[in-house]
């Protein structure tokens, strides 16, 4: 569907690939999402992306204590996608430029894996926002990667 191609994506594994939902999608430059769901005939897989509102990821903020909740935001259709990073402090010092990474809080997404990079900050009286572009370019991705689980 052309209004909705920033949510998900369909890769061609599946189950007879040893896929199943909730693994961790990645790509060269970050994270790209998650498995969403496996079709029956075991050869796809969808993934829903990080740019989807849906798909949140704890998220820390490279040389800064502050941590908080990504997900992608919603949006006009033009342009590329951003994400949005809540739940910071209110006085949350952070500068455009710096690295936002997976906490591996939660058991889905291992840590450190690259989100994006911060483009501003916006401070409230009980939280910060942050706006956050994606490292991952999703208009250009070619090859993902599944990370399978270990305890098979």
């Amino acid at each position: 569907n052309p209004t909705t191609w920033w949510q998900t994506v369909e890769i061609d594994a599946g189950s007879d690939r040893g896929i199943g939902v909730e693994l961790a999608v990645l790509s060269n430059e970050g994270l790209v999402g998650k498995i969403e769901r496996v079709d029956r005939g075991g050869e796809r897989s969808t993934v829903l992306l990080l740019t989807d509102e849906k798909c949140l990821v704890s998220a820390r903020v490279e040389g800064s204590p502050e941590v908080g909740i990504i997900s992608g935001q919603r949006g006009g259709f033009d342009g590329n996608p951003m994400l949005r990073l809540r739940f910071l402090s209110p006085n949350a010092s952070l500068r455009p430029g710096q690295r936002v990474f997976t906490t591996g809080r939660g058991g889905l997404f291992q840590p450190n894996i690259l989100l994006g990079t911060i483009e501003s900050v916006e401070k409230g009286a009980l939280e910060s926002e942050a706006l956050v572009r994606p490292s991952v370019n999703f208009a250009d991705l070619g090859a993902v990667f599944v990370v399978l689980p270990t305890d098979t």
